[in-house]
């Protein structure tokens, strides 16, 4: 179960901006929104860098 996680673990991120936008739309607050966009960021950023890692 640990080697799962530490393959996909980039997958949380992507499951906590899904939350937070579904928090966005229920509550109406933009910080919700803001932590959307930046759990995305973090998360393409986190996959980006695996790729890079496995290309070397």
């Amino acid at each position: 179960m640990g080697k799962f996680f530490s393959k996909y673990d980039y997958f949380l991120y992507f499951i906590v901006a899904i939350l937070s936008l579904i928090a966005f739309l229920a509550r109406h607050s933009t910080i919700w929104l803001v932590l959307f966009f930046g759990w995305l960021s973090i998360g393409f950023t986190h996959v980006a860098r695996k790729k890079a890692q496995v290309a070397k």
